[in-house]
This record gives structure tokens, C-alpha cells and sequence, in this order.
């Protein structure tokens, strides 16, 4: 059993939603989602009755939508990747949430990407523009950003089913399809201390 966390409740949510996003993905609370997560993997920790106990524990899906978690450009031009600062800092509160309410035992996921983004500056983030920032990875030369932030998770999730056959690359260097995996995986071997493998 895997739970996934996502979209946040109004009190939780950041002030001014635009009338076109869904409820609940308007600039999310970090601190709240951590103390929910404290919660949540407390109450499915094995400890309750009739209730199962829960190992897995996704931080949202499809963090790099527009509809799932925004805003997600800024910066002078609104061409910059705002949305993984934001998700850094959510995913870090989420992840001691959890391992404070259920210890080292259990595993936090990172949002499973959506395989396609789009210009920068337009609706979606092309999956490499989100993790190689997220992971303090720069993306001339594939080297470590430094300083940088680190990001706390235990798994690291990817949606890499695409549109046609699943042999079909993207047509887009920063967008992940299953034959582009290769690409994500080059940046998350950099991360320090995080072992690559494919399940």
C-alpha cells in the first residue's frame, strides 16, 4: 500500500487562488503538510485496529502541472522554475513529518512527474527542469550545483509513459519518456549517498 498526499485544504492554501486552478494546489503550506504528515503516518503506523499499517508515502503527483501545483513560473522573465523551491520545502516538511510519526522504517516518495512539460514560461515544467534544480544538479555539464538546498526523500518517482508506443522517445531533451530514463538517471547519480536502481 502506497498513500499519496495531495492538494491542500483551504486554510492551507496560499491567499489569492486564480479563478482557473483547481482548489487545493495554490501555493500549499509546507509547515501544515509536515504536521499532517506527522499524523497521517502515526494513524497507519499498525498501531490502530482494522486500519493497515502503511510503509509508502507519496508527497502529491504530477508536481511539474499546472493543475496539480502552482504557480509555477516566476522570476524577471517568468521563465524560472518557482515551483520546485516551493516543492523542495514541502517535500522536506513532508518527509520529517512522516519519519517523525513512523520512524525510519518507512519510505517517502517524491511526486511522480508528468512526462511532458512545455516552453519555459508556459503552463507545464519539463521534467528535467524540475529535478535537475530540485536534486542541486546544474544542467550545462551535469555538475552540482553549490550551495544548494538538499531535498530530503527516500524513493525518487517518475511517470514515464508517454503518448504512443512505449519504444517512443520525447521529442523534447528535458522531457522523460521510458526510452529517456537514462536521462534522469545521469542526474540523480550525482544526488551524494542515493544508490540508482529500477523497480
Amino acid at each position: 500500500i502506497m498513500l499519496m498526499v495531495q492538494r491542500a485544504p483551504t486554510w492551507a492554501e496560499g491567499k489569492k487562488r486564480p479563478a482557473d486552478l483547481p482548489e487545493g494546489v495554490w501555493k500549499p503550506n509546507p509547515k501544515a503538510l509536515g504536521d499532517f504528515a506527522v499524523a497521517l503516518a502515526r494513524r497507519y503506523s499498525g498501531h490502530f485496529e482494522d486500519l493497515p499499517r502503511v510503509r509508502y508515502f507519496e508527497c502529491w503527483g504530477e508536481a511539474n502541472l499546472k493543475l496539480r501545483l502552482s504557480p509555477l513560473w516566476g522570476g524577471k522573465h517568468g521563465t524560472k522554475p518557482i515551483v520546485v523551491d516551493r516543492y523542495r520545502k514541502m517535500l522536506n516538511s513532508f518527509y520529517k513529518g512522516i519519519h517523525k510519526g513512523a520512524g525510519k522504517s518507512a519510505k517517502v516518495v517524491t511526486a511522480a512527474l508528468s512526462p511532458f512539460g512545455a516552453k519555459a514560461g508556459l503552463v507545464n515544467v519539463r521534467p528535467l527542469e524540475f529535478w535537475r534544480p530540485l536534486l542541486c544538479v546544474r544542467e550545462k555539464g551535469l555538475k552540482p550545483i553549490r550551495p544548494c538546498k538538499k531535498v530530503h526523500f527516500d524513493i525518487l518517482a517518475h511517470n514515464p509513459i508517454g503518448h504512443g508506443p512505449p519504444n517512443t522517445a520525447a521529442a523534447d531533451k528535458d522531457d522523460i519518456t521510458v526510452p529517456d530514463l537514462h536521462r534522469l538517471v545521469d542526474v540523480l547519480r550525482l544526488v551524494p549517498g542515493f544508490q540508482v536502481g529500477y523497480k
